[in-house]
């Protein structure tokens, strides 16, 4: 049976809870918890596609600095996703607006900075940091690694709270395979796995500079209408 609004909010009231009680803990004055989660959950919630990110960290003032505040509460208004934040946000907004329009190719998209509040299409998803303290501009893979075992317990309760369709990973899905309990039988091609009619895309974190942006959203694009029929 298909969970209704009012008892979708409630079960996203209860995780948001969670996480602020789980990294409290590690909290210190110049380094407060920056929340994630779903970004408007009446959109995310009727969106025919649900997507949800796996990103690695926060980064705020400086590294190490800041925090206290709503990454989901910004992106839901519309404040992220055009200024410094933009080589992360932007090849989330085009592959999300890609795959929620129909798998429409880069080329084809309007263009952000020709489009009034197409960032706003990020309303329709869910994000989730590894690490929710505001941390460096680049990350070790020590210490993500690191950050995932301590948090890993609240980072599987959001994946379960939010069920998503599609969950895309910028060089983050690794560190769940062991305990989503990935085996061979869900590996697909090109690093990509399914379990329980959800599709995982493993791609590079989106402020990559390996390949260029519309290479970047269109493979995306193209994973997920090619292995559309697990979540259809």
């Amino acid at each position: 049976m298909k969970t209704t609004i009012d008892e979708f909010k409630k079960e996203v009231a209860a995780i948001n809870s969670l996480v602020k009680k789980h990294f409290k803990q590690f909290e210190k004055p110049n380094q407060l918890l920056m929340t994630d989660g779903v970004v408007n959950i009446e959109e995310y919630y009727k969106s025919p596609i649900k997507i949800m990110w796996i990103l690695k960290e926060p980064y705020d003032r400086e590294d190490n600095d800041g925090g206290g505040w709503s990454m989901s509460e910004a992106l839901n208004n519309g404040k992220l996703g055009n200024g410094k934040d933009s080589s992360t946000w932007q090849p989330i907004i085009y592959s999300t607006y890609g795959i929620l329009n129909n798998y429409m190719k880069y080329e084809k998209m309007p263009k952000l900075s020709e489009t009034k509040d197409m960032n706003l299409i990020l309303r329709q998803i869910a994000f989730i940091n590894v690490q929710k303290l505001p941390a460096k501009t680049r990350t070790s893979a020590s210490s993500l690694k690191n950050a995932y075992q301590q948090n890993k317990e609240i980072l599987l309760a959001q994946i379960a709270t939010y069920k998503p369709d599609i969950i895309i990973g910028g060089k983050t899905l690794h560190l769940f395979k062991q305990d989503l309990k990935i085996t061979q039988d869900n590996e697909l091609k090109f690093g990509h796995f399914s379990k329980d009619k959800t599709l995982f895309i493993n791609t590079f974190h989106p402020a990559q500079t390996k390949i260029t942006k519309s290479e970047y959203v269109n493979t995306i694009i193209e994973r997920a209408k090619q292995y559309k029929h697990i979540y259809a």
